[in-house]
């Protein structure tokens, strides 16, 4: 009878672990942009529910992001704000061409803390009434170099240059700007929407920069590729555009 009961316990803690290893799910991991942050934990979410997957995020600026799977970072899906470093993510054979789309857009906006001047505009950065302002460092982060091409379209960026306090990725530059250690920063429209510390003081001309295009890719070193991919075909589906306008984006 003994023999009966141990065998049937351990029957039991078999068929336990057998379930727990089967509703296990699977990890894909995705090195995104960090001013796709809020969005994406969004998504995540709403992914993760209709699927077998967990989804690991690393956010940080395209360049960085770029370098760390060059030097051999794990990842499945990689989303740059920048096509230039998509461009080199295709150079370096770090991602596989065919897998490479857009996928959303944004606008530059001069954000400025709740409490400070709401009606600065580009020129303004140049006169007395600032004294610093946040921009992403222009040679890693893609909202920087849309930034220095706006203030050198206006011709302005060498009379602002020396005000320009320079951040290693767009959040930083919003943090900059929530704190009040900056007077204003160039952000993505989507930063002042997901973030209660920033207002937006003027929206930046489109012709003035590179069009903000997001571009998303699977990692050539994935072991997860058609996950990936079905990662990347779900950002551009219909039941995300929503996702996207709440927060500042255009699906």
């Amino acid at each position: 009878m003994k023999k009966v009961i141990i065998t049937a316990l351990l029957i039991v803690l078999l068929m336990g672990c057998q379930s727990t290893a089967g509703d296990k799910k699977t990890s894909l991991r995705i090195s995104a942009a960090s001013s796709l942050t809020s969005v994406l934990k969004e998504i995540a979410v709403n992914f993760e529910e209709k699927t077998d997957y967990d989804l690991i995020m690393n956010f940080n600026s395209s360049g960085k992001l770029a370098r760390q799977i060059e030097k051999g970072a794990p990842g499945d899906v990689y989303l740059s704000a920048s096509e230039k470093w998509m461009d080199y993510a295709l150079e370096k054979g770090l991602v596989t061409s065919k897998s490479v789309r857009t996928v959303l857009d944004n606008r530059l906006v001069l954000a400025v803390p709740p409490e400070g001047e709401k009606s600065l505009d580009l020129s303004d950065l140049a006169s007395s009434h600032v004294t610093k302002f946040a921009i992403g460092d222009p040679a890693s982060v893609p909202a920087g170099k849309y930034a220095k091409e706006a203030l050198k379209q206006k011709g302005l960026w060498k009379e602002v240059q020396s005000k320009a306090v320079y951040a290693k990725n767009v959040r930083q530059v919003a943090a900059y700007v929530e704190s009040g250690n900056v007077d204003a920063g160039l952000v993505y429209r989507s930063d002042v929407a997901a973030l209660d510390g920033l207002q937006t003081a003027i929206l930046i001309r489109e012709e003035l920069h590179s069009p903000i295009h997001y571009f998303g890719a699977v990692i050539a070193s994935s072991d997860q590729k058609e996950a990936a991919r079905e990662f990347l075909t779900y950002m551009k589906s219909e039941q995300v555009k929503e996702i996207y306008e709440q927060y500042g984006f255009d699906g």
